[in-house]
């Protein structure tokens, strides 16, 4: 597991435990889809700091599931998904 990856993940945790701004409203977060990535973050990160197996899938088309379109948290976001697809297959 690459450092940059576990950086960027605790940042987004580290940013989803904290209340949304305006910004990340606009482009589509609500508190479901917040608590929904945060636990999905913190899973992530156990599963890769335990060295568990971690398939492949995409984090990008789960924000799009959620009307998430952009903004910082979905470019981190994505950065991750790029690191994980990289690295998994």
């Amino acid at each position: 597991m690459g450092q940059h990856l576990v950086t960027t993940i605790d940042y987004l945790i580290q940013k989803l435990s904290m209340p949304l701004d305006a910004d990340e409203l606009l482009h589509g977060w609500s508190e479901p889809s917040q608590i929904a990535m945060l636990r999905f973050f913190q899973d992530l990160r156990t599963k890769l700091e335990a060295g568990e197996r971690v398939p492949y899938l995409s984090i990008v088309r789960g924000l799009d599931h959620w009307g998430i379109s952009g903004g910082e948290l979905f470019q981190e976001a994505a950065k991750v998904d790029h690191e994980l697809r990289e690295q998994l297959t």
